[in-house]
């Protein structure tokens, strides 16, 4: 008698669960506003003037090994969904300057903008505890997807279409 009022216990706190999550995922956060030099050519980035385009902004750095391994799809991405509407920015979390982060961008042919990031811009998403992170932003600006850890290329591209749909 007692494991099956437990169970009912769990049942509805599980259903409770589900029912925020989903209604958390129905109202869409706005993207935190950012204008920042790029570390390509100090031209600034700013996120509003990508209104009307899909942003998929990554947050990683140099040291990181999964951060770096993902950079080619996030390449192939902006070269496949570009021309479609599709806008990828880099947020460096890296502390040691420029330098190394301008070694990666070159040896990796990073063809979108990539911008230092810090603690405010981490905090402006919600938090970045761990990277890389990246969000995925609708052409009105509305945050649609969160991917935290490494994220296969398949699934960056069945977003971005469902995005750009």
């Amino acid at each position: 008698m007692r494991q099956a009022r437990w169970k009912k216990i769990v049942g509805v706190l599980a259903i409770g669960l589900w029912a925020g999550i989903t209604a958390h995922q129905a109202q869409a956060a706005k993207v935190p506003e950012f204008a920042r030099p790029s570390v390509q050519d100090q031209k600034v980035v700013d996120v509003g003037k990508y209104r009307g385009k899909a942003v998929l902004i990554n947050f990683w750095a140099t040291w990181c090994g999964p951060c770096v391994q993902e950079i080619p799809s996030l390449v192939s991405l902006q070269k496949e969904f570009g021309p479609q509407g599709l806008q990828i920015i880099g947020v460096s979390m890296d502390q040691d300057g420029q330098g190394p982060v301008q070694k990666v961008i070159g040896k990796k042919g990073i063809n979108y903008p990539v911008v230092m990031g810090d603690e405010q811009i981490s905090r402006d998403f919600g938090g970045i505890y761990g990277i890389p992170a990246s969000f995925l932003v609708d052409q009105a600006g509305n945050v649609k997807r969160r991917f935290d850890g490494l994220t296969s290329h398949d699934t960056f591209v069945a977003a971005v279409k469902q995005v750009l749909q």
